[in-house]
């Protein structure tokens, strides 16, 4: 695993630590959970339970992805 490392946030850098961030969550496909792209699974509250399996699967792989 690569960890990139870059300066912390601080009043000087702000335009250069926000192309790094972005450039970084491009690379990782953690974009569009920041920027709201990617929405989470809604749960169906009936239905059968295959679907209720799929769809629960679906959004703990969301869930997953978004902690990255």
């Amino acid at each position: 695993m690569n960890i990139q490392k870059f300066d912390t946030l601080d009043k000087e850098n702000y335009d250069t630590w926000r192309i790094l961030m972005e450039a970084l969550l491009e690379k990782t496909d953690g974009i569009q959970y920041v920027n709201g792209t990617k929405i989470r699974p809604v749960l169906p509250t009936g239905g059968d339970s295959a679907a209720r399996d799929a769809v629960l699967a679906d959004a703990d792989k969301w869930d997953s992805m978004d902690r990255k």
